[in-house]
């Protein structure tokens, strides 16, 4: 079972790439997801793209030496402050390419 089975506490989601050799912020391109905007069937599918993260390395070392990583920062509906209620951290090497989309397009396509 994954941390991430259920969002329902979940407000937002922000998905960033960090680390590197050279410290580029332009190159995070920070994603932010509301959930409230967010079907039942997408926040079903961010949810197992989250827990594929998580089964994908997200309990691994990130950032070290030139390795890229995914920040993914979860905001509670409770505390939607500048300070995330939760995170997890993806190598890039070995993120799912759906995290790598939601990153890139802030959309999933749909699988069917």
């Amino acid at each position: 079972m994954s941390r991430f089975d259920d969002l329902n506490h979940i407000a937002r989601l922000r998905i960033t790439r960090e680390g590197g050799i050279v410290a580029a912020p332009g190159l995070a391109r920070p994603r932010d997801i509301e959930l409230s905007r967010c079907s039942p069937p997408e926040q079903q599918q961010l949810c197992k793209v989250l827990a594929a993260g998580e089964a994908a390395g997200g309990g691994q070392a990130c950032g070290a030496g030139d390795q890229r990583y995914f920040r993914i920062c979860l905001f509670t509906l409770s505390r939607q402050e500048a300070q995330p209620d939760d995170e997890l951290r993806v190598p890039e090497s070995l993120a799912p390419d759906a995290l790598v989309q939601l990153w890139r397009d802030g959309r999933i396509d749909d699988p069917s």
